[in-house]
């Protein structure tokens, strides 16, 4: 029995193991990853989509028609002067292919056959068929002339499709930077742990220092107390410590759209404290050059400048030239109707201008008016976003220069700080400090070497926003 519930079982300890071993993870694989599954970026890749997809609606004005008109139909006309009512029967067939160019231009031909029967026959040729060939030109002259004009909503789209995409790249650029700070956020809460961990030890080994102190009569026993409560005390900072750890986890796991809450992350990476050289006139003039949020501000400025064209021209009154050509023929037969065509045809033309103009043109001029208060809007709105590129790459790159320096004054102040403590554990071993300063000393060694890890940290982080600014994915820091 035992060992049938053994294999029964057994399943689930390997699926509880398999989940719960941990995911050993670079730095570049946690961006690769989170660039392939985060739902933000997916969101902002169905927009470029959609981007593209109105282009194609845009498109469609110009677009070639077909209409096709198939009717049947009879009247019935009183007699009047002959005595005899009169009776007609019609059938019509009708087909138009039209189309629309980007210069305005608007083409249809337009070809038909009709056959008319009346009773009493009224007619030399009855039942008579007919048919016409016809072609009708339309071309504006102020409102809706030019290419310009005709294709801006075709243009606007592709600049839109063009923003979208700089900011899919942008999104990207600012979700690889999240990435990174996530991951060495986590590499710094296991390095603070480890320091908590060492803490605790040294206080656990004071306690026990502490006590062969009491039995040899060195100290007196209330001594004690104190070490066993820093010990205690510690081992609360310890379970904040792992509270941060799985804080740190949750926060990476989002960004990677992890489907697996219960599996452990163990960062592969460490900061690479090697300095690099940031020169701001570069990375300011690389980031005004580069960043995908600013290059779609722009995208979205040209767009919006190209539509106002569009409201101004349609301002203007229309004028138009148009045109219309067409020949004929009639047959008591179906067939004679189109052989007739080409030997003894009827023909007719028209040339003409069109003109309107409303008498006082709100709505066109309101919509100008608009259209340009647009387009100032996009562009403060872009000069803003520069302004606060130059304002983030000045304040970054300080930040590298001041995490640089935190690194060295931090490095000094753990060696400091050590040699204190060995000091301190020397004159305790021999009598002369209480526990006190040797538990001091331990904190302080702890505090200063935390402080050492923390500024290595916000140096690669630093790093990676030097890289965000300036609209960099890809490139990291690390060991």
């Amino acid at each position: 029995m035992k060992k049938v519930l053994c294999l029964l079982f057994l399943p689930v300890f390997l699926i509880s193991a398999e989940f719960s071993l941990a995911l050993d993870l670079t730095l570049d694989q946690a961006v690769a990853i989170s660039l392939k599954n985060n739902l933000g970026i997916q969101l902002q890749k169905e927009q470029v989509i959609a981007s593209s997809e109105q282009i194609e609606s845009a498109l469609g004005e110009f677009d070639t028609v077909f209409s096709a008109d198939v009717a049947m139909g009879a009247t019935k006309n009183s007699a009047v002067l002959s005595g005899k009512e009169s009776d007609t029967d019609l059938t019509k067939i009708s087909g138009e292919f039209a189309k629309k160019f980007s210069t305005g231009t608007e083409l249809s031909v337009q070809a038909g056959n009709r056959r008319e029967a009346n009773d009493p026959d009224t007619y030399l040729i009855d039942p008579a068929y007919s048919t016409n060939l016809g072609v009708t030109v339309n071309q504006p002259l102020l409102h809706g002339r030019g290419i310009e004009v005709q294709t801006a909503f075709v243009e606007a789209a592709r600049k839109q499709f063009q923003a979208e995409e700089y900011l899919v790249e942008s999104q990207a650029a600012d979700l690889a930077a999240a990435v990174k700070n996530a991951y060495w956020e986590l590499v710094y809460s296991w390095q603070d742990i480890e320091v908590q961990k060492l803490s605790l030890s040294l206080a656990a080994k004071l306690v026990e220092e502490t006590r062969l102190q009491i039995e040899a009569g060195r100290l007196a026993k209330i001594e004690i107390f104190q070490p066993e409560s820093e010990v205690a005390r510690r081992e609360q900072q310890l379970i904040t410590g792992e509270r941060a750890i799985g804080v740190a986890e949750d926060t990476l796991k989002i960004l990677l759209n992890s489907q697996n809450w219960s599996q452990n992350i163990t960062a592969m990476d460490t900061p690479n404290v090697g300095i690099v050289s940031i020169d701001l006139d570069n990375v300011m003039e690389s980031a005004l050059a580069n960043r995908q949020d600013l290059l779609a501000a722009k995208s979205q400025t040209s767009g919006a400048e190209i539509l106002a064209v569009r409201k101004k021209n349609h301002t203007l009154p229309s004028l138009g030239l148009y045109g219309t050509a067409g020949i004929g023929a009639s047959g008591d037969e179906f067939g004679n109707s189109y052989s007739n065509i080409n030997d003894d045809n009827d023909q007719q033309w028209q040339l003409g201008i069109n003109f309107s103009m409303p008498l006082e043109n709100r709505y066109a001029e309101g919509e100008y008016r608009r259209a340009l208060s647009t387009v100032r809007q996009t562009k403060l709105q872009t000069e803003i976003l520069r302004q606060e590129i130059r304002r983030k790459v000045r304040s970054t790159v300080r930040d590298v220069e001041l995490a640089t320096k935190a690194i060295e004054a931090t490095r000094k102040t753990t060696l400091a700080t050590a040699k204190r403590l060995e000091a301190e554990q020397a004159k305790f071993d021999a009598g002369k400090s209480t526990t006190f300063d040797v538990l001091a000393a331990q904190e302080s060694y702890a505090r200063t070497l935390s402080d050492e890890y923390r500024a290595k940290v916000v140096y690669v982080q630093s790093l990676a926003e030097i890289d965000r600014v300036q609209g960099v994915i890809r490139r990291n820091v690390r060991n």
